[in-house]
This record gives structure tokens, C-alpha cells and sequence, in this order.
């Protein structure tokens, strides 16, 4: 089980929820319940009303799938009528089940469900809950049930996502027709100045469906990612200021990132210009805001400081170097420029440790000789047998960087645990499918997630290398 969910009661578990500290309430159950789920016997009972805050948690963070997965195994049988649940409760699951199935009919779902079914069903029945309980109010019902109604009949919801970005464009204001381009309906673009700092106000509206909160991170809890709703906005803007770039500046444009922004505004309407959620958040982390234009001027002893760092780390190795400038990028938000330098980092890191350690281990002419280009068919018995035939590949290729660790292995530099380590990692670093997918095209998004994993893994693998040089220094 779980240990920090071993150590809570059930009591500390309802103090969280009431707290609304629910995405901590998700990180503690949610990894339990998909190993175990709802254990029978006397566990039972403490594990279905545990998974019964988590549920109501994950449709509160907009996890509008996995709530519908656990309401599924909650509430199957006669459970939902039964005395488990209180009236209010039981309203409450009601709408969970309303606002998770509506998604899904305007976004689909990730299973196979007929949601327009599901949802038609839960209209249905949802009268008699809210009349078995007169505290709650039947407003969010009424809402959906018009929202669903206008789309069947040939209406769609729509939202707005407005944000400030402290970039001047080169004009005052103009609202581009995006009727062409679905989900997309318009963008209108506006100087604006907030403060002392000028920029321009992007407000984007876009058919469609989501949770209207800033902190939303999408409908499922493993693939979360900050700004969610900030997403489709953004790269249709990072299009504009290409085309900007590209056309007019011809000066390096950087890419907006959601992660770079310090306030958002977002409206879900009806589809009839009727707010049926809305949502004003401000984030203080806003990168654009905290390192362009607040900045300070640097004092005396901040110089004196990097003139320290640019004196000790002008002659850094290259697998250093890249490291770093991957690391600058990736918190600036560029994550698949970050990606790529950070996969280089990992072929310089190998190369640099493995000619370091040989020259350490006077193995310097072996390593030299493992270098070399080979050809690429050596292995080949027909190869063997006859190099020069006609038709035989002239192609010669350097040993994969995975190979490395063999290698040191095999000259006695590093032992098998050690070898074995540095390939997984190595391999985990690399990610082959994610950058298969980058080189051919098929993937245009790289995740703040994706990118730690590689650049933690990294850091382990150099960790590896410098115990090994300490260990012969010894």
C-alpha cells in the first residue's frame, strides 16, 4: 500500500477534501486505487469511502475521465441508492456525472462509450435526486440539459481564452477571421498597457467544451499539464507571430509558451452568448512577467558574482555546456528545442566519460580503436565469407552510443552492475519513440514532464560516471 496513504485516517482524508486540497488528495489515493482498487472484506468500507473523496476529487480538478472510470466501479450494483450515500451526496455524484458526460460527448472519451446515451439517461433520472434533496439547487442540471439541447440542435458551445503578453506588435488592433480554421472561430489582438509595460491583449474564441478554470490541467490526471485550456490558444499565436517573423522582422521570434503566462481570463458559453462557467486567475509565476518586466538592474555584487561563474565556466566540457543551455531553454517553457539539446547532452556525456575514464585507465588506444567506424554488415556470415561481392553495402557507422558501456565493462573499468545501470539509463534518456517521432514529423508537443525525465536521468547517468572516476582516484 501506499505509505503516506498507510499513515492517514480516514479522518485526515476528509479534512483534505474539506480543505479542498484535492489535487493532494489525488497524488495520495489515485496511484493506490489503480494498484488495488476497492478491496473486499473488512477493508472494504475505509477503501470506498476513500475512493469516494477521490472521485468526487478528480471531476472538482476537471478529470472528467477518470471520475466517469471510478464512478463506474463506486456506484455499480445498488450502491448508489443505498444508505452509503447521503441525498446531498448523491446530487452532487448526479452532476459529476452530468458535466464528465457532457465533455465527452463535445471531446469523445478515451474507452468505448456512447456518452450522448449515457448522458440522455442521466438527464433523465437526475429530477428525482435534486427533488429528494430541497438544499441543493438544480441550476447546473437546467444548464446542461439547454446546453445539450442547443447542440442537438445545431448549436455549438464556444469559449473565449483572454491573456496579456508583454510582446508590441506592429499594429493597434485587428480581429482575424478564423472561421476556416476549426475549433477556431476568431482572434482579436489589441495594444495594451498595463502599468509601465506595453504588450499586446490576445483573446481567442474557439468552439468547443472545457473545464473554465485557469488551474485546469485536462480531463486525465497522468497526462496533466499546466494552462491547459491555454494550449490551442497559443499555438494559433505562435502561427501569427511566424508568419510576422518570417514575412516582415525576419528576426528571431520566440514561441509563447503557456507556462509563460501570468494571467488568464476564460468564458465557456452556451453557444447562445449565455456564460455557463467563467473563471479570472492569475498565476504569479508568469515567466514573461518575472524575468522581462520586473527585472532589476544588477548591483555590484551580482556582477562580481558572474564574472565568478563566466571565469569558472568558460572551458566547461561540451556535455556540460549543452546541459545547461538545455536546462536555460527548458525553463523558459521551449521544451522540444529543449528536448533535442538535451538528447545531444547524452551522446556528449558518454563520449566524454568513457574517453575520460579509458585515459584514466591507460586504455586510451583500445577506446580510440572502439571508435573507429565500422562496417556495417561485419557481422554478417555472407559478409564474412566474401567482403567484396557485388552489391555488398560499402556503409560504415560508429558504435551506438549504448554500446559505451560494454565497453568500459569489458576493460575491466566498470562492473556489470554498473554497465547494466548505464544502459537503462541511457536507453530511458534517449526515449527512442518520442525522438523517432520529433526526426519524422509525427509529433509537434513535448511535455515539461518529458523533458525532467530526460534531463533527471541524464544527471544520474553523469553521477554514475563521476562515483567510477572517484572510485579509481582512491
Amino acid at each position: 500500500m501506499n505509505t503516506l496513504l498507510s499513515t492517514l485516517s480516514t479522518k485526515d482524508l476528509d479534512e483534505m477534501y474539506c480543505k479542498r486540497d484535492y489535487a493532494n488528495l489525488i497524488k495520495t489515493l489515485y496511484p493506490n486505487y489503480k494498484k488495488h482498487g476497492i478491496r473486499p472484506g473488512k477493508n472494504w468500507s475505509s477503501d470506498w469511502h476513500s475512493y469516494k473523496l477521490l472521485c468526487s476529487s478528480l471531476f472538482l480538478e476537471g478529470c472528467y475521465y477518470d471520475c466517469l472510470i471510478m464512478m463506474k466501479e463506486l456506484f455499480s450494483g445498488e450502491r448508489f441508492d443505498s444508505d452509503a450515500l447521503t441525498p446531498r451526496e448523491r446530487v452532487h455524484f448526479v452532476e459529476c456525472a452530468l458535466e464528465s458526460l457532457l465533455y465527452c460527448v463535445f471531446n469523445g472519451a478515451p474507452w468505448d462509450i456512447d456518452a450522448r446515451e449515457a448522458l440522455e439517461t442521466a438527464l433523465e433520472k437526475a429530477p428525482q435526486y435534486y427533488k429528494a434533496c430541497n438544499e441543493y439547487s438544480d441550476e447546473k442540471y437546467y444548464h446542461i440539459k439547454e446546453l445539450y439541447a442547443k447542440f442537438l440542435a445545431g448549436t455549438l458551445p464556444y469559449y473565449t481564452v483572454t491573456f496579456f503578453v508583454p510582446l508590441v506588435l506592429n499594429f493597434d488592433s485587428y480581429t482575424f477571421n478564423l472561421s476556416d480554421a476549426p475549433p477556431y472561430q476568431s482572434m482579436t489582438v489589441k495594444q495594451e498597457k498595463r502599468g509601465s509595460v506595453n504588450g499586446m491583449l490576445f483573446s481567442t474564441t474557439i468552439n468547443g467544451f472545457i473545464k473554465a478554470d485557469s488551474f485546469w490541467e485536462g480531463p486525465l490526471w497522468e497526462e496533466r499539464q499546466k494552462l491547459a485550456v491555454a494550449t490551442l490558444p497559443v499555438n494559433m499565436i505562435n502561427h501569427l507571430l511566424l508568419i510576422i517573423a518570417e514575412g516582415d522582422t525576419q528576426d528571431f521570434m520566440p514561441r509563447i509558451r503557456p507556462e509563460q503566462l501570468s494571467s488568464i481570463v476564460i468564458h465557456q458559453y452556451m453557444g447562445d452568448g449565455k456564460t455557463y462557467h467563467w473563471c479570472d486567475g492569475t498565476m504569479f509565476d508568469g515567466q514573461f512577467i518575472k524575468k522581462w518586466a520586473q527585472r532589476t538592474e544588477y548591483g555590484q555584487e551580482t556582477l562580481e558574482r558572474i564574472n565568478q561563474i563566466l571565469i569558472q565556466n568558460y572551458n566547461l566540457p561540451l556535455y556540460a555546456t549543452l546541459y545547461h543551455q538545455a536546462q536555460n531553454v527548458m525553463n523558459v517553457g521551449l521544451y522540444e528545442e529543449s528536448i533535442m539539446l538535451f538528447f545531444a547532452c547524452i551522446e556528449a556525456t558518454v563520449h566524454y566519460w568513457c574517453a575520460h575514464l579509458s585515459e584514466l585507465h591507460g586504455a586510451s588506444t583500445e577506446y580510440a580503436e572502439f571508435e573507429t567506424k565500422k562496417h556495417v554488415c561485419r557481422n554478417c556470415s555472407l559478409y564474412q565469407e566474401k567482403p567484396t561481392a557485388q552489391g555488398v553495402s560499402s556503409s560504415e557507422m560508429p558504435p551506438s552510443i549504448r554500446s559505451y558501456p560494454g565497453f568500459l565493462k569489458k576493460q575491466k573499468i566498470i562492473n556489470a552492475d554498473q554497465e547494466k545501470m548505464l544502459r537503462k539509463f541511457i536507453v530511458e534518456a534517449q526515449n527512442e519513440n518520442l525522438r523517432n517521432k520529433m526526426m519524422h514529423g509525427e509529433v509537434g508537443r513535448v511535455s515539461l514532464a518529458q523533458v525532467e525525465n530526460c534531463r533527471k536521468t541524464i544527471y544520474k547517468i553523469n553521477e554514475i560516471f563521476i562515483s567510477v572516476a572517484d572510485g579509481h582516484k582512491k
